[in-house]
């Protein structure tokens, strides 16, 4: 499979940070090896931010390469090797309009500002988004298998309230000290929001991902992360193909399992729970007979639009933010009988819509009111 693009990037990066020779070797080194095809993607980002797929990257190194030969022919000296490509680029292949040339620190200066935390000095949810995209991707090219990490640090509210803001910044940049200590190179590790971490682990199937959970929990029990304050987390898994074959169900489903951690007791992570997936799924664009009236929640009643429903229970999109665990009372209303139901839920996990002031919400059902609710949408017609 080769050496994983990120690594090479890291990889390259140190390098022409170090010296500004070093490219030559590099390429050099690279050429014929196993990993060309990575290397040719990777060295087109890093120096042009160019995402090139694989096969397409090496055409283009193998026609820059003759270029500067070229070049230096028609010269009579020797051609850098990012000159040689910034002219192909500019000029031949017309895949860059408008470069601008900066020095590569001032430039990794501002992509750290763009793509880590501030505080943790982890990635940031922004990069989390993309790294995910990028890696499943990745694994359903090359029929390889890949798993999420869901975590949350328990009781972190209680820390704030009773030590202070700056207590709870330390215990978050420990934490995710932590996390760099004892996850494995290839993992890549962020701050998803607040006390939310989330880990993207390439290559690893679920038992992979439940033998690092398990190390995780031992490790900040064996090796805590503040002298005065004991620091627990738990956490939730979701894999790929086992789970789901999207960003969205990975990450809605490992917060199921961090939710379900959260209600046993804390301190533990669980997987995404199978019986989820024996629970089909109906877009609203089939339940033309039903639709959300309103959520009402906390004193306030809004309007939302549900975006599925299974027999356990419903996703909707509204106009606030709910906390986990909460309870919310959803009107669906129904068409066909011109009639409202009230149907009493509980918040498993919400998110916001990237680019829009809307948040994602998904809840289960708690009885005795989902029988009414399975009757509404008559899943046996489905």
């Amino acid at each position: 499979m080769g050496v994983h693009i990120s690594e090479l990037k890291s990889v390259l990066i140190e390098n022409l940070l170090n010296s500004h020779q070093a490219l030559d070797s590099l390429v050099h080194d690279q050429i014929n090896g196993e990993s060309r095809g990575s290397f040719s993607s990777a060295l087109f980002d890093v120096l042009f931010d160019l995402q090139l797929p694989e096969p397409q990257a090496e055409r283009t190194l193998d026609r820059v390469l003759a270029h500067r030969g070229s070049l230096e022919a028609a010269l009579g000296r020797l051609i850098d090797f990012r000159v040689a490509a910034l002219d192909y680029l500019l000029n031949n292949e017309q895949s860059l309009e408008n470069p601008k040339i900066m020095e590569l620190s001032g430039y990794e200066g501002k992509l750290r500002l763009a793509t880590v935390d501030e505080l943790t000095g982890l990635y940031n949810r922004r990069f989390l988004a993309d790294a995910l995209r990028r890696e499943l991707n990745r694994c359903k090219r090359y029929a390889i298998p890949m798993s999420v990490l869901f975590l949350d640090l328990d009781n972190f509210k209680k820390v704030n309230d009773s030590y202070g803001h700056q207590t709870g910044d330390d215990v978050l940049c420990g934490f995710a000290a932590f996390l760099r200590h004892y996850l494995r190179s290839e993992d890549v590790a962020g701050r998803y929001g607040g006390e939310e971490f989330l880990v993207i682990m390439p290559q690893t199937d679920l038992e992979g991902a439940k033998r690092l959970g398990a190390r995780l929990l031992e490790s900040i029990a064996s090796d805590p992360i503040h002298p005065e304050i004991r620091v627990t987390f738990s956490g939730g898994i979701a894999s790929y193909p086992q789970h789901a074959d999207n960003v969205d169900s990975l990450i809605e489903l490992a917060d199921v399992g961090l939710y379900s951690a959260k209600v046993a007791g804390k301190n533990r992570i669980h997987l995404s729970r199978a019986e989820k997936r024996r629970d089909p799924r109906f877009s609203a664009q089939r339940l033309e007979q039903i639709e959300l009236q309103c959520c009402k929640y906390r004193g306030h009643s809004y309007p939302g639009q549900i975006r599925n429903v299974s027999r356990s229970g419903i996703s909707f999109e509204g106009e606030r933010p709910v906390q986990l665990g909460d309870v919310i009372e959803l009107v669906v209303h129904s068409r066909s009988e011109n009639r409202d139901y009230e149907v009493v839920s509980r918040v498993v996990w919400s998110r916001p819509v990237e680019g829009v002031a809307r948040y994602r919400v998904g809840a289960r059902y708690a009885e005795p009111v989902a029988e009414e609710l399975h009757r509404l949408i008559n899943v046996s017609n489905f």
